[in-house]
């Protein structure tokens, strides 16, 4: 679904989930970046933090003058996913 949304929108550059009421779904982790998005990141990861995992750079808008220009966009789960007071979380 996440690679679908952001085909749909070619200036986008990456999706993430949509919180429902401040909660994030159990897999909230999960971000679908483009590309340039990826080497934007890696260029402006300049602590160790920041280079082990990328997206913390313009997901949590660690630079946000670098990326107010770029379009995210934002995908809403199915409800139940919301719901569960677990966190799924796979390291790579």
């Amino acid at each position: 679904m996440m690679i679908g949304i952001i085909r749909d929108v070619e200036d986008a550059g990456y999706v993430v989930f949509e919180p429902i009421n401040g909660v994030f779904p159990i897999h909230e982790g999960i971000v679908v970046a483009r590309r340039w998005m990826w080497e934007l990141a890696e260029k402006l990861s300049d602590t160790p933090h920041l280079r082990e995992h990328h997206f913390p750079v313009y997901v949590q808008n660690v630079y946000p003058e670098k990326f107010a220009h770029i379009k995210h966009l934002s995908f809403r789960d199915e409800e139940v996913f919301y719901s569960l007071k677990h966190r799924i979380s796979v390291d790579t």
